[in-house]
């Protein structure tokens, strides 16, 4: 009942707002649901939605979003990269970060490099930024687990120690959801995963 609230509710009444659905992809166990509610109510309903997803997988997903205009975001080129890298590090830093990008960054299994994907790009500038002149990590699995721990240190005022202690944990879940190919984490997961780290 909030002004903001019914503020927003009559934009959407009157068809004036602009619909932004980012990562469709991400709605696990309910997706099936979401892009049921996105084509078939919203859609009809004349309202104007964006909506982002990583590549649909042939099948249901895809037909469902037929006659929706459709566009794909081409990966980064290297000169793309390198721009992107001098605007967040500065042109000297961003050189000495080039070699890596050039000769030992690892690539998907499309063959490109993952930095070409503008997340993994930012997620090795944030390495860098830590790491403060040690090599960086080689591979892919190196990457990710320099970035889990940037991402459990940040924002912790003792420098992410408390944090870092649930790095086992975090790897006990994320290795489950591995193993099983849940893309949704519960509670029962994070259970389990804590009943197999040492101390519960």
């Amino acid at each position: 009942g909030s002004p903001l609230y019914r503020m927003l509710k009559q934009a959407m009444l009157g068809r004036r707002a602009l619909l932004l659905l980012d990562g469709l992809d991400e709605g696990g166990e309910k997706r099936e649901q979401i892009e049921d509610h996105v084509t078939q109510v919203l859609a009809l309903q004349g309202h104007v939605i964006f909506a982002t997803s990583r590549p649909l997988p042939p099948g249901p997903s895809e037909t469902r979003f037929h006659h929706f205009y459709r566009l794909q975001l081409s990966p980064l080129t290297d000169e793309q990269q390198q721009r992107a890298l001098e605007q967040r590090l500065g042109s000297e830093r961003a050189a000495a970060l080039l070699p890596f990008l050039q000769g030992k960054v690892p690539v998907d299994e499309t063959k490109q490099k993952i930095t070409a994907n503008p997340l993994m790009l930012s997620m090795v500038a944030s390495i860098f930024e830590l790491r403060q002149g040690l090599a960086m990590p080689e591979s892919v699995v190196g990457l990710y687990d320099e970035a889990t721990k940037a991402m459990l240190a940040r924002g912790s005022k003792d420098g992410g120690a408390r944090q870092l202690d649930l790095l086992p944990l975090v790897m006990a879940v994320f290795f489950r959801a591995h193993v099983t190919l849940a893309r949704v984490s519960t509670l029962k997961h994070l259970q389990a995963a804590a009943r197999e780290v040492e101390g519960g």
